[in-house]
């Protein structure tokens, strides 16, 4: 069977109020996962960019891939790429810059800018990778924005490949979902290795 992206999802993502209900007190539940809410902007930022949250997101994403390469290497090796590339596209095309104008109108580059942020020592470069760059250079807008698109690329990612392995782990379709309802998920609270007992943190 040839998998090809499921492109219901991407009129779903250019449909999203960016970041629309942030710190509000009304909180919509979130299916099949314990959240957390996080009230300030800034707790949001740092956790967002914490250690603890790209490890959760790295967890998440080797469960899903590992379940893949398991149950059909072929598929998966052959393809995974190929269709990161092509929804990454899709994304940034349909979402980049509607994430970038919430950004800016909604005053989270200059939240961040004030934000107290982690030094940039060796285990956080290893974590955050690319993002931990964009901290020292001070690169506002996509130290936010890319986090978000990675997460809406595995989010695509995943709904596609759970067509063909509807049992295959689920984690990133539910951030799409609070993406949608107009929050921002920004980190775990949890063990790691009792992954995915634990609370999704939400502002």
């Amino acid at each position: 069977m040839t998998i090809n992206l499921d492109l219901k999802l991407y009129p779903r993502v250019e449909a999203i109020e960016w970041l629309s209900h942030c710190g509000e007190s009304l909180h919509p539940g979130i299916a099949l996962l314990q959240v957390q809410w996080v009230e300030q902007r800034t707790t949001a930022i740092q956790s967002m960019l914490s250690i603890q949250w790209s490890n959760a997101l790295t967890v998440a994403k080797g469960r899903l891939t590992g379940y893949l390469a398991k149950k059909d290497y072929d598929t998966y090796g052959t393809t995974w790429n190929s269709l990161a590339k092509q929804s990454q596209a899709l994304l940034k095309a349909g979402a980049g810059k509607r994430i970038s104008d919430a950004l800016e109108a909604g005053g989270w580059l200059a939240s961040l800018a004030r934000t107290p942020l982690p030094q940039i020592t060796p285990a956080v470069q290893t974590s955050l990778g690319a993002v931990a760059d964009l901290l020292e250079s001070r690169a506002w807008d996509q130290c936010l924005s890319m986090p978000i698109l990675v997460d809406l690329n595995l989010a695509a990612l995943e709904i596609t490949y759970r067509r063909k392995f509807p049992k295959a782990p689920i984690f990133f379709g539910r951030l799409l979902e609070v993406y949608e309802a107009g929050h921002l998920p920004c980190g775990w609270v949890g063990d790691l290795d009792d992954w995915p007992n634990g609370e999704l943190l939400v502002h």
